[in-house]
């Protein structure tokens, strides 16, 4: 048998919320396009740099999200039958330059 635990209940004075602000946007990558990935990545890596975005799993999270979904839906088909949270950052990139910018 499973026992439930109950939620740590906080005071309201113990907790601290913050709003980060960014610096810049990136807009979706448009799929129509192709032959801007390497400048839409080359973007999304300053806007990594400039907002302090760290560790691999974060990185991976804001790409995916900053992208939109067009992205994702085909990344998903690329990458099938792994899941893309399965992938590194750089798997994720060789994938899609693969993709929009095959090597001859």
């Amino acid at each position: 048998m499973v026992k439930e635990e109950e939620p740590t209940k906080l005071k309201a004075s113990s907790v601290v919320v913050t709003r980060m602000s960014t610096f810049g946007n990136i807009e979706p990558f448009d799929i129509s396009h192709p032959e801007n990935w390497s400048s839409y990545y080359a973007r999304y890596e300053l806007f990594v740099l400039a907002n302090d975005v760290q560790g691999d799993g974060r990185k991976k999270a804001t790409f995916l999200t900053l992208a939109g979904a067009n992205l994702f839906d085909l990344l998903t088909s690329l990458v099938s039958p792994k899941q893309v949270s399965a992938l590194s950052l750089s798997d994720i990139k060789e994938s899609l330059t693969n993709h929009f910018s095959p090597r001859p």
